[in-house]
């Protein structure tokens, strides 16, 4: 078994080395191939995957069945794939990148609220 040290030097190297290739990867291939990249660490990582189906059953034993559970955690890991290429690309966000990618609505309330001296509560959604 690889020490600890090593295994994260490895990773430390792994992600590095990622995060370099997804700053290449055009903007519409960052969703599938993280996906892609979740499903192989869902397939890869045997002690992972059967703690995740374990945690689980036992929040959806009475729930869903056997099926349900290992979808839903199939796409755990996948999701998981893409949010870390979405992170990786975080260097490559600029004003104008934001501007295309997020929409605020009411945004007009928020400032009238801080003009006059008042708070506000802001809801954000991924």
């Amino acid at each position: 078994m690889i020490n600890k040290r090593i295994r994260r030097k490895l990773l430390h190297i792994i992600l590095k080395a990622m995060s370099s290739l997804v700053l290449f990867l055009p903007a519409r291939w960052v969703v599938p191939t993280g996906s892609l990249l979740g499903g192989m660490v869902y397939l890869i990582l045997n002690k992972d995957r059967k703690n995740a189906i374990e945690n689980l059953n036992m929040a959806f034993s009475h729930e869903k069945s056997a099926r349900e559970i290992k979808r839903v955690c199939r796409e755990s890991f996948q999701n998981l794939g893409i949010t870390l290429f979405e992170l990786l690309r975080f260097p490559k966000l600029d004003r104008e990148n934001i501007d295309k990618l997020v929409t605020i609505k009411g945004g007009d309330r928020i400032d009238t609220a801080i003009e006059n001296g008042k708070g506000a509560i802001m809801l954000t959604a991924h």
